[in-house]
């Protein structure tokens, strides 16, 4: 399966990485949209979970997945809007309709050939409940692609999951963890600023604002387990503690990119081809927690790259083999029993295939995402020879190569050709 033209959409993705959180407060470390982004999934897993433990059986992983990437493609326009004007906005349903019917008009360029269906879903889910009946005013404006807000699906690659005739809308209870998990990682960031800097400019109502926020989530019966469970909260900061290690360490690069944020990349191009090649949910579900999380280990030996792992023979399954045991030893110990197989699934021997997960295509997503790390140094000006030298040896493993019916000889061609061009 050729995809043509996802570069622009690839792209557009990185762009989190640019961005910068909290940046008109003190800040003792860089804080980056990807990096929020990243560390919120890795909550909604956990609330997910929790929440499917207290006998939820409305909790949709696929609709998970969609409402933190459609919220993450939403973030990357609106990025500007200060809190409290994006919430005094919601509050007003017309503006913010028109506010999101201009982010759709931004982001349609770059979805469009993800297909109408993706495209119906994304604008379902950012205008919230305008097209359900008398919840809001009836709207029937075009949007891009001669589509009106009142649209219907009518195919899906994935007719497992989306009917024919049926409107696409997540579940309130998934739309709730991934909101849940937005305001505790806010929250977790702004403990950093608010403990160098207490005293700072709002500090005391951004305070009382993300507590309030965080409030309305309380109830849910998945948050207040896993805020009652300390282990739990102290996994959340040992992944969050990979926001801190930068990848290809090494080297000068322009976006500098943590290990977090490079699973969250992973992880949404894994879901992305996973939906182009008409995956089915359990698949789509196994490969982008895979990619959320094959880099946690990590957290326990640092980034150490190929090179080095290459260098003598051996060494790498020495490396992967202490990974096992300090995971074992620190990491499974904060997590319920019953996770520990899917942990596992999603760390140790992440790239096989299985008859529940593509390994090799996430596989194909991680050498993607570095190759586009490499790929933006050098657009931005960074003449480097190992950076030049990992896009042509990336670009010569994949030549004409296949993966999962995806073609990544093409996408490879795509950016190399413009980038000659």
């Amino acid at each position: 399966m050729i995809i043509r033209k996802i570069k622009p959409l690839l792209l557009k993705i990185y762009e989190a990485a640019s961005m910068q959180r909290w940046n008109d407060q003190i800040r003792t470390i860089e804080i980056t949209e990807l990096d929020k982004q990243a560390h919120k999934m890795i909550a909604a897993y956990v609330l997910g979970k929790c929440e499917q433990e207290c006998g939820n059986r409305d909790i949709d992983w696929v609709e998970i997945i969609e409402a933190g990437f459609f919220d993450y493609l939403q973030r990357i326009i609106l990025t500007d809007l200060k809190p409290p004007l994006f919430y005094e906005l919601k509050q007003n349903r017309e503006k913010y309709f028109q506010l999101n019917q201009w982010v759709y008009e931004r982001i349609y360029p770059v979805i469009k050939d993800l297909g109408e269906d993706f495209c119906v879903r994304f604008r379902n889910y950012i205008m919230g409940n305008f097209n359900e009946g008398d919840a809001g005013p009836r709207r029937t404006e075009k949007f891009p692609g001669g589509q009106s807000t009142d649209v219907i699906v009518k195919k899906s690659l994935n007719k497992e999951k989306y009917a024919a005739g049926k409107k696409f809308h997540i579940k309130d209870i998934n739309k709730k963890i991934v909101g849940a998990a937005h305001f505790y990682i806010t929250k977790w960031e702004f403990n950093i600023i608010q403990r160098f800097n207490p005293r700072g400019y709002q500090v005391a109502e951004i305070a009382n604002n993300i507590e309030k926020e965080q409030k309305k989530y309380n109830s849910i019966a998945g948050v207040k387990r896993f805020l009652s469970l300390k282990e739990l909260i102290n996994f959340i900061d040992i992944c969050g503690q990979l926001r801190f290690q930068i990848r290809w360490s090494h080297l000068y690069r322009v976006p500098k990119t943590s290990v977090l944020g490079h699973m969250l990349i992973v992880a949404i191009f894994s879901y992305l081809f996973s939906y182009l090649n008409g995956s089915s949910s359990k698949k789509i579900v196994n490969n982008y927690f895979t990619g959320l999380f094959h880099d946690l280990p990590e957290v326990l030996t640092r980034d150490i790259i190929n090179p080095v792992k290459k260098s003598v023979e051996g060494l790498d399954e020495i490396i992967k083999e202490y990974e096992r045991s300090e995971m074992d030893k620190r990491i499974y110990k904060l997590l319920p029993l019953s996770w520990h197989d899917e942990i596992r699934m999603f760390t140790e021997k992440e790239f096989e295939n299985t008859e529940i997960r593509d390994g090799q295509l996430v596989k194909a997503a991680d050498d993607l995402a570095a190759f586009i790390e490499a790929y933006l140094s050098v657009e931005n000006g960074i003449q480097n020879e190992n950076l030049t030298e990992a896009m042509k040896n990336l670009k010569e493993k994949y030549k004409n190569k296949i993966v999962s019916s995806v073609d990544f000889g093409n996408i490879y061609e795509e950016f190399l050709w413009q980038q000659k061009n």
